[in-house]
């Protein structure tokens, strides 16, 4: 094999390589703002915002609101926080929901009926997954995906219980702030 052939292979490995590496968390930090349509009536506004925390450069703040109209009327409204910190996985985040007896930021217990929430990042994709298990030990994930885009991100919504789809959901968010 000539040296120009191994050299046009490795030039094109390093660049195949790139197109598959994953964003930084820093690449999804800022304000969302979208709208979305779903069966029958309702409408749904939506903000998504992510930032650094600022003790820790490892960590990130995530927020995301939902308030859902019908007959454009607004009819409930749900807003959300949880905050992630490296672990030693690559590009794989731990929520630090509550402080523990020693100051540290940990996860949600799931099993006193607490969400328990893990983050990755996969390409240009933020994955949150959240797990609710209910008394009876029924479990219920929910998984949003974060896909970066040119003008913001596009939000995947899946909510699966006992392996029975409960709800999925499309929208594409605008960035408006950084």
């Amino acid at each position: 094999m000539s040296k120009a052939v191994r050299w046009s292979m490795v030039w094109v490995l390093c660049l195949l390589a790139g197109w598959a590496r994953a964003e930084s968390i820093s690449s999804f930090y800022g304000d969302y703002l979208g709208h979305m349509e779903e069966s029958g009536e309702n409408t749904r506004d939506l903000r998504v915002s992510i930032h650094p925390l600022a003790d820790n450069p490892q960590a990130f703040n995530l927020s995301w609101t939902t308030v859902v109209y019908r007959n454009g009327r607004a009819v409930s409204h749900f807003q959300n926080e949880a905050s992630f910190t490296a672990t030693h996985k690559p590009n794989v985040f731990a929520s630090a929901m509550k402080t523990n007896v020693f100051g540290r930021k940990i996860p949600h217990d799931p099993l006193q009926g607490e969400p328990y929430l893990w983050a990755r990042i996969k390409d240009k994709t933020l994955c949150v997954y959240a797990l609710i298990i209910d008394e009876e030990g029924t479990y219920e994930l929910q998984t949003y995906e974060r896909t970066l885009t040119a003008q913001g991100m596009q939000l995947h919504y899946v909510s699966m219980s006992d392996n029975v789809l409960r709800r999925e959901l499309d929208a594409t968010l605008t960035k408006v702030s950084p």
